[in-house]
C-alpha cells in the first residue's frame, strides 16, 4: 500500500513542479524568478534526503515511524523489543519519498509568482 501511496504523492508533487516551470516560462518570468526556484529546489532536495532517508519519529510509546511522508517502514515495541515492519519496497518509498519533498518545495513561488501576477501595476 505505501508504494501506490509514494508514487501517486511523487507524481502530484512533480506536476505541480513542472508546472511551475511552464508557468514561469510562458509568463518571461524574469532572473530572479528562477534563481528563487533553483533555491527552493535545492533546498527542498536537501530537505527531502533527510525526510526520505534519515527521518525516524516517534508516534506513541510503542510505535516509531521511519521516512516522511510516506513510512518506509514501522518499528513495534513488543516485549522489550523493537519489531519491524519493513513495506515491500522501502527503498523506492524513501526515493519517492525524497523527489515529492524537493518538488512540493516550489509551491510557495507557484503562490507568490500567482499573487504577484495578479496585483503587478499595469504596465502603461
Amino acid at each position: 500500500m505505501a508504494v501506490p501511496l509514494a508514487l501517486v504523492l511523487f507524481a502530484l508533487a512533480a506536476s505541480a513542479a513542472f508546472l511551475t516551470a511552464r508557468m514561469l516560462r510562458a509568463g518571461k518570468a524574469k532572473p530572479g524568478w528562477w534563481a528563487a526556484l533553483a533555491a527552493l529546489l535545492a533546498a527542498g532536495t536537501a530537505a527531502g534526503v533527510w525526510c526520505g532517508v534519515c527521518c525516524e519519529y516517534q508516534v506513541s510509546d510503542r510505535l516509531r515511524v521511519f521516512s516522511f511522508p510516506v513510512p518506509a517502514a514501522f518499528f513495534h515495541l513488543e516485549d522489550g523489543l523493537w519489531i519491524d515492519y519493513v513495506t515491500d519496497a522501502p527503498s523506492v518509498v524513501a526515493c519517492c519519498n525524497v523527489a515529492a519533498v524537493a518538488f512540493a518545495s516550489v509551491l510557495p513561488l507557484t503562490g507568490a509568482y500567482l499573487w504577484r501576477r495578479k496585483h503587478a501595476p499595469p504596465l502603461s
